[in-house]
C-alpha cells in the first residue's frame, strides 16, 4: 500500500512540475531591449515636482530608507554586541593605548562612530541644482 501511494505522489509532482513549467510561453516575461543607436539621448527628462510635491522617491531617498531600516533591524544585535564587548574589556574599556610618537593633541576622528553615519547619495550625472 505504502509503495503504491510512494508511486502514485512521485507521478503526480513530477506531472505536475512539467505542467507548471510549460505553462507559459517563456517569451512573453522577456523585458524588451533596444539597441543603444536607437534610444534618443536627447530625450527630455520628466520634470521633478517641487520639494514639498509628492512624487516618485530618488535613489537616495530609498538609499536613506533601506538604511533606517537595517539600523532598526540591527539594533538588538548591536546592543548585544556592544554590552557583550564592554563585559569582555571590563572597567578598562576607556583607556586607549597612546604610542609614545603620538601627536599631543586628541584625534577628534575618535569620538565618530563609523556606523551610525547614513550613506551618501548616489552620484548623479546632472548637476545638483537641477538645470
Amino acid at each position: 500500500m505504502s509503495r503504491w501511494l510512494l508511486i502514485l505522489v512521485t507521478v503526480t509532482l513530477t506531472l505536475c512540475a512539467v505542467a507548471l513549467s510549460q505553462a507559459e510561453d517563456q517569451r512573453r516575461n522577456l523585458v524588451p531591449v533596444k539597441p543603444a543607436a536607437e534610444v534618443d539621448a536627447q530625450a527630455a527628462q520628466p520634470a521633478r515636482p517641487a520639494a514639498g510635491g509628492l512624487g516618485q522617491p530618488t535613489a537616495a531617498d530609498q538609499l536613506y530608507v533601506f538604511w533606517a531600516l537595517g539600523k532598526l533591524i540591527s539594533y538588538p544585535f548591536d546592543a548585544a554586541d556592544s554590552y557583550i564587548q564592554r563585559y569582555r574589556e571590563g572597567s578598562d574599556s576607556d583607556a586607549k593605548a597612546i604610542p609614545a610618537a603620538a601627536p599631543g593633541a586628541a584625534n577628534p576622528f575618535d569620538a565618530v562612530k563609523l556606523g551610525q553615519i547614513p550613506p551618501a547619495p548616489p552620484v548623479s550625472s546632472r548637476p545638483a541644482w537641477g538645470h
